[in-house]
Parts: C-alpha cells; structure tokens; sequence
C-alpha cells in the first residue's frame, strides 16, 4: 500500500519545519522509504505573526524544493498548500482571498489554537470560507482540548458543517500526549476521522515524514479498511476536490484504555 501526506512542513526556513536543503531531502527520502508517493507542503502561515510569508515567497520555495527533489531522483510527487492559523488577522486574509488552498483544489487547511478552539472567531472564519465556496480541513483537532468529551462535541459539530478531520500520526502514537493519543482513537471509533497525515517537521526524529508506522497501529487497533480509507483513499479524494468517505463507527478489535 502507498500513502498520500497532505500536511508536511519541508520547505527550507520558511517556519518551524526543516532548517536546511539537507534537511528537507532527508524529510523527502523518508517519505520515500516509508512508500509515501504524495507529499502536500503545507506551511504554517500567521497573519502578522511569526511566518507571514506571502503566496509568491512560498510559490518559489516550493519550485526550488521540486528542482532539488528532481536532481536527487526522489520519486515523490510535490503539491503546494499552506496551514493556516485562524487568529483576529486572519479574517481579512480570509475575506481578501490572500491565502493557498491545497494546490488544484477547493481546500484549505486551517489550524486552531487550544485558547482559541472553541471561540466565535473559529465560527466565523469556518463561514467565511464557506461563503467563498471553500471545502475546510481542520488540521490535528484532536491536539486542541485537555478534556476528551469536549474535543468529541466540538469536532460533531465541525464535521456536521461540513469540515474534513485530519488527524496527526504522532498523536495516534502517543506522542503528543495522552489527551490527544485518546482523543484521536475515539474520533476513529466514532466516525469522525477522515485523514491520518504526518505533520512532518523534521528530517529525522519524532516529527518525521512516515506513515507504514501509524499504518500499523491502524491495522492492530481496527482494519485494513478504516487504514485504507485514512492514508490512500480519502487524501486522494481530497486531491481530486472530491468529499472525503465517512468511517461509520468502526469496532477496534483490541480497544483498552489504561490510565
């Protein structure tokens, strides 16, 4: 089975992602290896806030990363995307349209904070883009809230608007903490899941482009199906600017949750 990775921060020095070219090519070998065939570059972008890079400065990194890719004979197909942090500032850039959907479609993904998650403003920058006639994917949900139940409540409602659920792989793996670790099985259990990305930031690492190991905890915990849907089909949908497939309540076969 190969993957599609719709969230990795791989362009040199544009945020906190990789510092460097060799960096980023041992981002890309890693994808690579670990049979990732797409890989979305999606960096973070905070209107007037820490990377506020403009369309055209990412544009031309993305192109100089393609090249350095092509020279090194990586078989990984390159899109370009951003994340983008829903803040009091980004309303404007919302109305004016002076963001990156992922790249050939309708889609934008846009990133929350954990004080501004259940706040108006993610309402309204939600309507906004649905007003423009723009598909939202809500980037790791499940890394927004301390308690488990409100995390489930607010992604019902967001996924019931409309938006997609992109989960990360470090917090299926329990590397991001036992709220997330738990809130993103039961997202899964629940039907509320739709993507599995990487949200790769390094070269090697924790944070690190890979997805065979999230892949296996999929298959252990529920099927082939549910990691099919997650990793290849759904991304794939997404690429095509087509509606993601619904898990409906799918049975773990071995769920325990110990404290």
């Amino acid at each position: 089975m190969t993957f599609i990775d719709l969230h990795v921060h791989a362009l040199p020095g544009l945020d906190d992602g990789v510092k460097d070219d060799l960096e980023a090519l041992a981002l890309l070998q890693s994808a690579v290896n670990s049979h990732i065939e797409v890989l979305v570059l999606a960096p973070h972008k905070e209107p007037n806030g820490r990377f506020d890079h403009d369309n055209a400065t990412i544009l031309k990194a993305a192109k100089a990363l393609k090249k350095l890719a092509s020279t090194h004979k990586l078989p990984v197909k390159l899109l370009v995307g951003e994340e983008l942090r829903i803040k009091t500032d980004t309303i404007e850039v919302i109305r004016k349209g002076t963001y990156l959907t992922l790249e050939g479609t309708d889609y934008v993904q846009i990133e929350l904070t954990r004080t501004n998650a259940q706040s108006k403003l993610v309402d309204q920058a939600i309507d906004e883009l649905k007003a423009q006639g723009k598909k939202i994917i809500i980037v790791h949900p499940e890394r927004y809230f301390d308690d488990v139940n409100d995390g489930i409540e607010l992604v019902k409602k967001w996924v019931q608007a409309g938006c997609v659920m992109e989960l990360n792989r470090t917090s299926l793996l329990n590397l991001h903490g036992d709220a997330a670790y738990k809130l993103s099985h039961q997202l899964i259990k629940l039907g509320l899941a739709h993507v599995v990305a990487s949200d790769a930031h390094q070269g090697s690492g924790v944070r690190v482009c890979r997805l065979d190991d999230v892949q296996t905890s999929l298959l252990k915990n529920y099927s082939a199906q549910v990691s099919e849907l997650l990793l290849s089909t759904n991304p794939s949908r997404i690429l095509n600017n087509e509606e993601p497939l619904s898990i409906v309540k799918p049975k773990p076969r071995f769920w325990v949750w110990k404290r």
